[in-house]
C-alpha cells in the first residue's frame, strides 16, 4: 500500500459528465510528496462491482471514490482529517447521524452541504466542530483510507451500495465522519435490536425497490433497528 498515493475512482457511462470532474481532478492541489492516480471503471455491472475491480487493482492507501458528477474543490482538508485519527475510515460530503425509524428515512440526509448550482445546500454542524459521527453517508463522495470489500454480492444495482458499505466499516468497528467545512465525514453508531421483517420480493418491483429491500433485509440482519413505511 502507498501512503503517499491519493486514487480517484468512479463509474463512468457519460463521457460529457466525466470529462467536467476530470477537469476539476486535474486542477486540484495535491500536498507535497503525494501523486494521485485517476481510475475511471465503464461497463461495470452495479456500483460495487466497479468500484471493488478498481479497488483490487489500486495501490493508492487512499481511495476516493465519486459519482461521475461530483466535482472536488478541496483535497487537504480530507488527507488532514485522516492523519489526525487513524480510526475515521471513511468521508463524506453529506450524511444522516442516524438510522431512523423507517426504510425511507435512511437516505433523509440531516448533516453536510453541497454546492448545487451556485447556492449552497446542506445542514449547519453543532458550534465548534469541524467533523461529526454519523450512521451513513451518501454516495456522491466515499473517501477510505482502509480497503474493505463492497458488497457486489448483494447489491448488484445503483442503490443503496453507499448504506451498504457503511454497515461493512461499522462491523470492523472503523469509524465515518461528516467534515463540516469542506464536504467530508461520517461514522457508525452503536447497532440496536431491529423490529421482525418478512418481505416477499414480487417480479415486477423495479430495481430499486428490490434493492431497497435488500437493504432492509441488511439492517435486519445487522441489527440495525428499522420500520417499513406503509407504501412497502
Amino acid at each position: 500500500m502507498d501512503d503517499k498515493k491519493i486514487a480517484f475512482i468512479t463509474c463512468v457511462n457519460d463521457e460529457v459528465k466525466y470529462a467536467e470532474c476530470r477537469s476539476y481532478l486535474d486542477r486540484l492541489y495535491i500536498p507535497k510528496d503525494h501523486t494521485i492516480d485517476i481510475i475511471n471503471v465503464k461497463d461495470a455491472p452495479s456500483m460495487a462491482a466497479g468500484y471493488n475491480a478498481a479497488m483490487k487493482d489500486c495501490d493508492a492507501r487512499y481511495k476516493i471514490y465519486l459519482h461521475q458528477d461530483v466535482f472536488i474543490k478541496n483535497l487537504a482538508d480530507m488527507l488532514k482529517v485522516f492523519l489526525a485519527d487513524s480510526h475515521i475510515g471513511m468521508l463524506g460530503m453529506i450524511g444522516k447521524k442516524e438510522w431512523g425509524t423507517t426504510a425511507l428515512g435512511v437516505s433523509q440526509w440531516d448533516v453536510g452541504s453541497v454546492i448545487y448550482g451556485y447556492q449552497v445546500i446542506g445542514w449547519d454542524l453543532p458550534e465548534g466542530k469541524e467533523y461529526i459521527e454519523v450512521a451513513t453517508i451518501d454516495g456522491l463522495l466515499m473517501a477510505t483510507q482502509y480497503d474493505i470489500p463492497w458488497r457486489e454480492d448483494v447489491f448488484d444495482g445503483w442503490d443503496f451500495y453507499d448504506h451498504s458499505q457503511c454497515m461493512e466499516f461499522q462491523k470492523r468497528a472503523i469509524k465515518w465522519w461528516f467534515h463540516g467545512k469542506t464536504g467530508y465525514g461520517a461514522v457508525m453508531t452503536a447497532c440496536v435490536l431491529i423490529w421482525p421483517l418478512i418481505l416477499t420480493i414480487m417480479r415486477d418491483l423495479s430495481r430499486n425497490m428490490v434493492d431497497h429491500i435488500i437493504l432492509l433485509y441488511e439492517m435486519r440482519r445487522r441489527s440495525f433497528r428499522v420500520r417499513p413505511t406503509k407504501n412497502m
